[in-house]
């Protein structure tokens, strides 16, 4: 039986020669040491071929690595952790660029940005269309020595654009309000306005007496009569005047007789009267009085009255019942019209029917009395203010 020998080298078959068992055989083909035996190879089964490790194409896995744990990052738990973490961060910083752009976006451009960027529109813009008539300077003058580069030149001829100016909001100051007048007193008054011209004043510290003498002195429109005494202070605009009527009003029942009539044409009640006066001229007036009248046979009056003379005539009366008593007088005018009030104390007031605006801006005011008894009036007036309110405009 002929024995053949396999090489694990080149895996080439050939005869295996007669040798001892121990000796190796070299092949014929590669000349590598079989160490296998003759002997060896002649107990094996004839179609069993001896393979090297080193001639299989394949490694083999080492027995160790299929006894290790498997690795957590390939696990599925790991992968889809991984992705939803990817997923959640692209998020959140898709949100946060969105809000910087936004900012951005929104925030007002600084004064220096403005500027910056009228200057980039500056030189961009074409340089200004010369016209034809004008003469071209050549160009060698333009690059003489000494000479501005042709951009240096064309910035110096275009007007630089100015930086838009801040908006700033205009101070608006408050008018000031004119500063009230002073309030005037008795002595403030003008100088006595008498037309008769038997009337005296006296000014003495806490008061003023204007003595009347028995003779016709009324300011009647009816009795075409206007000569009382008066002592007045020019005012312009809204006021207010207030006066103390103190003494008595007691003129009897005897009135004096009138001129150019016979006695018994004389006048049918006797009357003392001082107050205020409202004064533009000896047509347009109006007189507050605490008036006193008496008269033959008939029981003596004490009254408040208020007359107003316009254009010659008697436009508005009011006669009220009042007590013989001192009396305070308050004549206000204000943009609606005239206000009249009297008082026994100066604190509790009763007013009047109100008037209309019936005289000018520029007016005079002050005291007055009247008298057509034969008996002498000395009518009385303390505690005399004018306060003019501040004009408006």
């Amino acid at each position: 039986m002929a024995i053949s020998l396999t090489c694990p080298s080149c895996m080439h078959t050939a005869p295996a020669p007669d040798v001892a068992a121990d000796v190796p055989i070299k092949c014929p083909q590669c000349g590598a040491l079989v160490a296998a035996t003759v002997a060896a190879t002649a107990q094996a089964p004839p179609k069993r071929q001896i393979v090297s490790a080193r001639s299989s194409s394949r490694p083999v896995r080492p027995q160790l690595l299929d006894k290790l744990p498997a690795s957590p990052v390939t696990s599925p738990a790991f992968v889809a952790g991984a992705i939803a973490f990817v997923l959640a961060y692209g998020v959140v910083l898709l949100v946060v660029l969105s809000e910087t752009r936004k900012d951005q976006d929104t925030e007002d451009p600084g004064p220096d940005l403005v500027v910056e960027r009228a200057r980039e529109i500056a030189i961009v813009e074409p340089p200004p269309v010369i016209a034809a008539s004008a003469p071209s300077k050549p160009i060698a003058q333009a690059t003489a020595p000494g000479a501005p580069k042709a951009e240096t030149a064309v910035a110096q001829a275009k007007p630089a654009i100015p930086p838009p100016k801040p908006a700033t909001a205009k101070a608006t100051t408050p008018k000031p309000k004119p500063k009230p007048k002073p309030v005037r007193t008795l002595a403030n008054l003008g100088a006595l306005i008498d037309p008769v011209g038997d009337c005296k004043l006296i000014q003495e510290d806490d008061g003023l007496t204007l003595n009347v003498p028995g003779k016709l002195h009324i300011l009647s429109p009816e009795l075409k009569t206007k000569n009382s005494p008066m002592a007045l202070t020019d005012v312009e605009g809204d006021f207010v005047a207030q006066v103390k009527v103190a003494g008595e009003a007691m003129p009897g029942r005897t009135a004096v007789e009138m001129p150019g009539k016979t006695p018994e044409e004389r006048m049918p009640f006797a009357f003392h009267g001082a107050g205020l006066l409202l004064w533009k001229d000896k047509d347009n007036f109006m007189r507050l009085e605490r008036a006193g009248a008496g008269a033959p046979g008939r029981p003596r009056l004490h009254q408040i009255l208020m007359e107003v003379c316009k254009d010659g005539k008697l436009a508005q009366a009011e006669y009220i019942d009042f007590p013989p008593v001192p009396t305070y007088l308050r004549l206000e005018r204000r943009k609606d019209g005239l206000h009249y009030a009297y008082s026994e104390d100066g604190d509790t007031w009763v007013e009047g029917k109100p008037l209309d605006r019936l005289f000018p801006a520029k007016v005079s005011v002050g005291i007055s009395a009247s008298n057509t008894s034969k008996k002498p009036f000395p009518a009385r007036f303390e505690e005399f203010k004018l306060t003019e309110k501040p004009v408006e405009g």
